[in-house]
This record gives structure tokens, C-alpha cells and sequence, in this order.
């Protein structure tokens, strides 16, 4: 067994999933909106400055959960946004899956270099 070509295999098989196709046409609907593009870019943004903040043990303000909260109410009224966020996440949870799975099997059971790394 080649194991290049299980990867080939694999990613047609991605390219081929349900979840794939679903989030490839999204995205497409959504680059032809360049009010749709901001929306989300801004909405993403948000997420990434409320994940650092918490990061830091900090809170994010009052101001930025009310624009987050704003704009998610909006993007949640317009179909083709809701469609590219909800199909965003079940490919995500693909690959996240797939990535599990790759990684399960790496498991070289070395248990000996895990014990060392954590310890540090």
C-alpha cells in the first residue's frame, strides 16, 4: 500500500464530500458580495479579538459584545451568510475528524518522549 496515493484517494474524497461541495458553493455566493465578504470578515475578527482577549484572562467590553452581537443578528437574517457560516462549520468538523483520525493512527506509542515533554 502507497500510502501517497491513500492521501490522493483521500483528498478527492474531500473534494468529493457533500460538506466540501456545500461550503465551496457558499463561499462562492458570498465572494460575489462585497458587503456579504465585509460582514463576515468583520464577524471573524471579532471572534479572533474576543479568543486573544480571553486568552489573556481578559474580558471582552461591553462595546465589542454589543457590535458582535449586532452583526450577528444581521448576518443571521441574510440566507446566503447563514448558509456559509453553518456550511463553514460542518466542514470544519470534517476535517477535524479526519485530522483526529490521521493523527490516531501516528500514534507511535512512545510513551517515554510524552512523559519527558510534559514534564518540562
Amino acid at each position: 500500500m502507497n500510502v501517497y496515493d491513500k492521501a490522493n484517494e483521500l483528498a478527492r474524497a474531500i473534494k468529493e464530500s457533500d460538506e466540501f461541495k456545500r461550503y465551496k458553493s457558499a463561499s462562492e455566493k458570498i465572494d460575489k458580495s462585497e458587503e456579504h465578504k465585509k460582514m463576515i470578515k468583520d464577524f471573524m475578527d471579532m471572534q479572533y479579538k474576543s479568543y486573544v482577549a480571553q486568552m489573556k484572562g481578559e474580558q471582552p467590553d461591553e462595546k465589542m459584545i454589543s457590535e458582535f452581537n449586532l452583526l450577528y443578528s444581521t448576518m443571521s437574517n441574510i440566507s446566503d451568510i447563514k448558509d456559509f457560516l453553518e456550511s463553514q462549520m460542518y466542514f470544519a468538523r470534517l476535517m477535524e475528524d479526519i485530522q483526529k483520525t490521521i493523527a490516531d493512527a501516528a500514534d507511535t506509542g512512545v510513551e517515554f518522549l510524552k512523559e519527558d515533554l510534559l514534564s518540562k
